[in-house]
């Protein structure tokens, strides 16, 4: 429950980028956050036997800060 918590809390991103306290463009941050909680809300609580195995809960939060 933490990990989504934190991850919905993202969508302050866009709203920082919108305001301008970070100097990021607000369409590519707000194309990130989405596709983060995408995977988050759309497949992890879809199939939730996805975060029962380490390796692949491993692999979904290491993928994270590539996008």
């Amino acid at each position: 429950m933490p990990l989504k918590i934190v991850q919905t809390a993202a969508l302050l991103e866009v709203v920082h980028s919108a305001v301008g306290l970070v100097r990021s463009p607000v369409l590519i941050t707000a194309m990130q956050v989405a596709s983060r909680i995408w995977i988050l809300w759309g497949v992890v609580v879809a199939v939730p036997s996805t975060t029962k195995q380490s390796l692949y809960l491993f692999r979904l939060v290491g993928m994270w800060p590539t996008n």
